[in-house]
């Protein structure tokens, strides 16, 4: 406070009073905070020398305690299988955020951060200042997020797990090669970062990109060969956390208790079973003998161990290929042979595939 000079005379302030909400008037001392969050009436005058008296002056003032919240909306295409976000490079990714209004008060968004670590190696990115729609390349990442208010409440970052991948898009994607012959077909794009070798009477009905591709014998590629090239990301999904996820909680209370075996679901002699919508964890999958497995609904089967599909046996072999996810976590066999009909969606980054027969 300031003593203003009138006819050239003033006192000097002698003392400041003030108070708060109507509480007990104070000395003012120095400066001091309000804590509590909402909206407050600070009253204050000052005395002089002489004791004249300031008429009372009077402030309305908010305290924002809140920090405001994030939302994180993943764009099209995407889908979702084992409770994972699966993205394709050209989806969208946005972050809003708003300043909530709590007991009167709200300072308003000041901004929205947000930082990308790769799931397999740990690297993070730069933490960034969000100001449009991102996008990311193949791969598996942790997104977290966050936002500031105009007076740094500062939310605490919310995490999300997604994939970025092309995996329904491609036929079959091989990462350390692909050996197809007999009379095999294979429906779709195919690609690998080594060989991609067809012979036999063996087709592959769409477009190959590889490090080396080889034809022999009568075998086919219908589409275009590009080769010298290494298009697959060697892991685009983060398995251990899936691996954990789906042995603790899953369907298997649905499945057929007589084609278990230690976890292993195995079918032959011309058995037939219907898995019906949910999802599965087994130690491995074999079928044989004419055998068939067919689905109802989405199944998504987390297999832990190798599987095999032979004799003329079949899964899902008249469905939709959408409704069946196989994802395979571990470094076994992956084999159709003798005549094996299969329709799905398989990611099995650690096995080794074979295609033979019909």
């Amino acid at each position: 406070a300031t003593d203003s000079v009138h006819n050239e005379k003033a006192s000097g302030v002698l003392i400041t009073r003030y108070r708060v909400d109507a509480g007990n008037w104070r000395v003012y001392l120095g400066s001091f905070t309000i804590t509590a969050e909402g909206a407050h009436t600070l009253e204050y005058y000052s005395i002089d020398r002489v004791m004249n008296t300031e008429t009372s002056n009077t402030a309305k003032i908010k305290v924002d305690n809140t920090p405001p919240v994030s939302a994180l909306s993943l764009g099209e295409p995407k889908y979702e299988v084992f409770g994972l976000p699966v993205l394709l490079p050209e989806t969208p990714i946005t972050i809003s955020a708003y300043d909530p209004v709590s007991n009167e008060a709200a300072s308003g968004l000041n901004s929205i951060y947000y930082e990308i670590e790769d799931a397999h190696t740990g690297i993070r990115a730069p933490v960034a200042a969000y100001l449009e729609p991102f996008r990311l390349a193949q791969g598996a990442f942790i997104i977290r997020y966050w936002a500031k208010d105009n007076v740094s409440n500062m939310e605490a970052p919310k995490v999300i797990r997604v994939s970025v991948m092309t995996w329904r898009e491609d036929g079959l994607v091989a990462v350390a090669g692909l050996n197809v012959s007999g009379t095999a077909d294979i429906s779709g794009i195919v690609k690998s970062n080594a060989v991609v070798s067809a012979g036999g009477n063996a087709r592959i009905i769409g477009d190959v990109t590889a490090s080396t591709i080889t034809v022999s014998g009568k075998a086919e590629i219908t589409g275009r060969k590009t080769a010298g090239a290494a298009p697959v990301h060697p892991a685009l999904v983060y398995m251990a956390d899936i691996v954990q996820r789906i042995s603790a909680v899953n369907n298997n209370d649905l499945l057929d208790r007589r084609y278990l075996s230690d976890g292993k679901l195995v079918l032959a002699s011309k058995t037939n079973i219907i898995l019906s919508t949910g999802t599965y964890y087994l130690k491995g999958l074999e079928a044989s003998g004419g055998s068939s497995i067919t689905v109802s609904g989405k199944v998504e089967i987390l297999v832990d161990g190798g599987v095999k599909i032979s004799g003329g046996s079949s899964m899902n072999a008249g469905g939709i290929a959408s409704e069946l996810s196989i994802f395979v976590s571990t470094n076994t066999a992956v084999d159709f042979t003798g005549g094996a009909g299969f329709l799905a969606c398989l990611y099995a980054p650690y096995s080794h595939m074979k295609l033979a027969g019909n």
